[in-house]
């Protein structure tokens, strides 16, 4: 999600691979050049700055993670926060549902 991940991984990613890094923090273009790599840029601390909470930029990023590859739906992560989130915590599931849905809706399909 920052330039120093994606200064070391971006080499390693394979053919029909799938970069995600957080355009809030990485000004610079992805330097693969092979075209079968997706690149996905996610601004996700400017939305969780909107959203008023800095920590729930991951949650961005998942959003848009997810609705890209499809690997699960929303709501089953939805469920899985209320169960995570429990007692002092619940008051984060609403946040963290929010991010990841400004997340999913950075991807057109």
């Amino acid at each position: 999600m920052n330039k120093p991940s994606l200064d070391k991984f971006e080499s390693t990613v394979q053919k029909n691979g799938l970069i995600v890094f957080n355009s809030s923090l990485i000004e610079r273009k992805v330097n693969k050049d092979d075209v079968s790599i997706a690149v996905v840029k996610v601004p996700a601390n400017d939305i969780a700055n909107k959203l008023g909470n800095t920590k729930i930029a991951n949650m961005v990023v998942l959003g848009a993670y997810v609705k890209k590859t499809g690997v699960i739906k929303l709501d089953t992560i939805f469920k899985a926060l209320e169960k995570a989130l429990v007692g002092p915590k619940q008051k984060l599931v609403e946040i963290n549902k929010e991010a990841l849905k400004q997340g999913a809706e950075l991807i057109k399909q």
